[in-house]
């Protein structure tokens, strides 16, 4: 039995500038995207 847990996040900036403070505090209120899954395998020997 696996258990994947994934966290995604992504925010964009309209102006195109870069500025380090100023990304990260958007990226720091940009909406998250979480994944939880479960996945069961067993083989059968044939």
């Amino acid at each position: 039995m696996f258990a994947i847990w994934s966290h995604g996040q992504s925010s964009s900036d309209g102006d195109g500038q870069f500025a380090l403070g100023r990304g990260l505090s958007r990226l720091g209120d940009a909406q998250a995207e979480d994944l939880f899954m479960i996945k069961a395998n067993y083989w059968i020997g044939v």
